[in-house]
């Protein structure tokens, strides 16, 4: 059976200047499986999921992205993934309503979520109609949470999702996890054990190399 999504590292190294984050990575990442991008501050692990969502290159080497077995340019990617990351820009001046609609007419929407239900779950429905300027950033996080969790994408893409987030928004994090993932491809770049729990394999980036391995999660 052809796996739906494939992403595909050859060679991939990524640096900036004369500074290498790493170099020779060689990997691929299948749906429906779920990957942790590990490492300390620094190593790139922001950097490697930009370049797995198309938003940025290489240095050198190639990706490679598959669906149904058949190559798609980096130009298309973003119609197949959904990305969140605190570092992510959103209107200031528009309101949560307003910055849904908007997002979900360029995206499909998961079915059967209609956007009060969106909101209410990511805990922001008496917040529908206020800019988001007078948002906290642990509102923030959860709404840029919510539009990419329910996009209907074969790749969700999480840059520290939990940023700036308190007891109850982490608990939200894992809620939508546990409802809506699916069978996505799922890849969170994280240091945080509580954020990336739920990934069976964990990618660590250490200065310019990378090991793997396969753990065996019990929820």
């Amino acid at each position: 059976m052809t796996t739906a999504l494939k992403i595909k590292l050859e060679h991939c190294e990524k640096k900036f200047g004369q500074q290498v984050l790493f170099k020779n990575l060689n990997y691929v990442f299948e749906q429906p499986q779920s990957y942790a991008l590990l490492g300390p501050n620094g190593t790139g692990k922001s950097t490697l999921l930009g370049m797995l969502y198309g938003y940025t290159s290489a240095s050198a080497g190639a990706i490679h992205w598959e669906v149904d077995g058949k190559k798609i340019d980096r130009e298309e990617v973003y119609n197949f993934c959904s990305f969140a990351s605190p570092y992510m820009e959103l209107p200031e001046e528009l309101t949560a309503s307003e910055i849904w609609d908007f997002h979900f007419s360029l995206k499909s929407q998961i079915a059967p979520v209609s956007k009060a239900e969106g909101l209410e779950m990511c805990k922001l429905d008496t917040s529908a109609h206020k800019q988001l300027k007078n948002f906290s950033s642990g509102m923030k996080s959860r709404l840029k949470l919510a539009l990419a969790v329910f996009s209907d994408s074969k790749a969700l893409m999480l840059d520290e999702p939990c940023t700036n987030m308190d007891k109850e928004g982490i608990a939200t994090y894992h809620e939508l996890l546990d409802k809506y993932l699916n069978n996505r491809l799922l890849i969170i770049a994280s240091n945080l054990p509580d954020e990336y729990e739920r990934c069976a394999m964990r990618l660590d980036l250490k200065a310019g190399y990378h090991t793997t391995q396969k753990v065996n999660i019990i929820r």
